[in-house]
């Protein structure tokens, strides 16, 4: 089961629109650099860095370096997580 504080730094993560519109990006594309993401929400990348850092620490995407580019993913295990963690509150 998801601890509390896990679950309430994922919903933080996703509170604030940029972090929002990126992560549903992320669940559309399956896969994205910081460039495609930056462009594909008008988002400076140094703006964009520290929210994509954000959505990491809470576990929410996931990263690997591909030459010179960093690929994000969406966590979608960790989705799940959260919205059994919520479900399970809702049915409680």
């Amino acid at each position: 089961a998801m601890e509390m504080s896990d679950a309430t730094a994922a919903m933080s993560a996703l509170s604030q629109p940029t972090r929002y519109r990126c992560f549903q990006l992320l669940i559309q594309r399956g896969q994205a650099s910081a460039g495609e993401l930056a462009e594909a929400l008008g988002t400076p990348a140094n703006l964009l860095s520290s929210h994509l850092s954000i959505l990491s620490a809470a576990r929410l995407i996931t990263s690997v370096r591909e030459g010179r580019s960093i690929i994000y993913a969406p966590d979608k295990a960790r989705l799940a997580e959260l919205i059994s963690h919520l479900v399970s509150m809702a049915s409680a």
